[in-house]
């Protein structure tokens, strides 16, 4: 991840920029969100992010359902065709 992080971000500050992850947007901003669905893949690396900003739509009251695949990689999407 940190491989990527490099690549994708000019300096190490924008990481922490709501831009770079909605995990950092204010709740106000979250509350404006429609409706979201979050798959979450166990096995994924992104698996504890998807988590919080599962939790964060929550706690911004935003319409939500969250379904976690125990044991599934990050491209489980893509094998249901």
């Amino acid at each position: 991840m940190e491989w990527y992080r490099h690549k994708y971000f000019a300096e190490v500050s924008h990481r922490g920029e709501w831009t770079a992850s909605p995990c950092f947007a204010s709740k106000e901003a979250l509350k404006r969100l429609p409706p979201t669905f979050i798959a979450i893949a166990g096995c994924d690396l992104l698996a504890p992010e998807e988590r919080r900003f599962a939790g964060l739509l929550e706690e911004a009251g935003v319409k939500m359902e969250r379904r976690e695949y125990e044991g599934a990689m990050h491209t489980v999407l893509m094998l249901a065709g």
